[in-house]
């Protein structure tokens, strides 16, 4: 199973750009016969920048994109990207769309789609969404994340401002997770997990 993990989406240059270039280096150079599912809330109003940048900066065909809103995908998309924003609303999104469960069990397939998470969907990827310094906005209850890997990520903060970060973080909270990452903003990480 492979992941990408960053802290800016493909609504953004900057996200875009990080993203390419993961995926390059995990040899995904073309992307025209690929399907993508985009999970994002779509009260963000960024669902027709993510699009454009994956058609016109990536090389999708505008057809292989799936949004979540519209609901779970026929097919087994060969990527699942989840998007940036409140981590507490996005997850909310998932659930309520179903891509929740659709997700893990895909990703637990023989040949899993490649997992992209930008900042929310970076966090949302891991054992759970408690180190999540967002506002609890929907009042979400179910902590849970995706399981993709057993840790956390702190987005948007770099490797050398991570031990101060823990260093200010509750240890009881701390000793939850086997592996604790982070990603700061110029840069994105590949994980090769379970």
């Amino acid at each position: 199973m492979k992941l990408v993990l960053n802290s800016h989406g493909l609504n953004t240059q900057k996200g875009t750009k990080q993203i390419k270039e993961s995926l390059e280096k995990l040899g995904h150079n073309s992307f025209t016969d690929s399907s993508i599912l985009v999970v994002s809330h779509p009260d963000y109003g960024i669902n027709d920048l993510i699009v454009n940048n994956l058609v016109n900066s990536l090389g999708f065909y505008k057809k292989n994109i799936y949004l979540s809103a519209a609901g779970i995908p026929k097919c087994t998309p060969d990527y699942i990207y989840v998007t940036e924003g409140n981590t507490y609303e996005i997850l909310y999104c998932m659930q309520r769309y179903g891509v929740t469960d659709y997700i893990k069990e895909i990703m637990r397939s023989v040949e899993p789609p490649v997992y992209i998470g930008s900042s929310a969907g970076a966090i949302i990827a891991g054992t759970d969404i408690k180190m999540c310094s967002d506002t609890n906005v929907v009042g979400f209850m179910d902590y849970s994340g995706l399981c993709l890997f057993e840790g956390t990520i702190i987005t948007h903060c770099s490797r050398v401002n991570l031990k101060s970060y823990l260093e200010n973080t509750d240890e009881h909270l701390l000793n939850r997770y086997k592996k604790i990452y982070s990603v700061g903003d110029d840069e994105a990480i590949t994980l090769e997990s379970i």
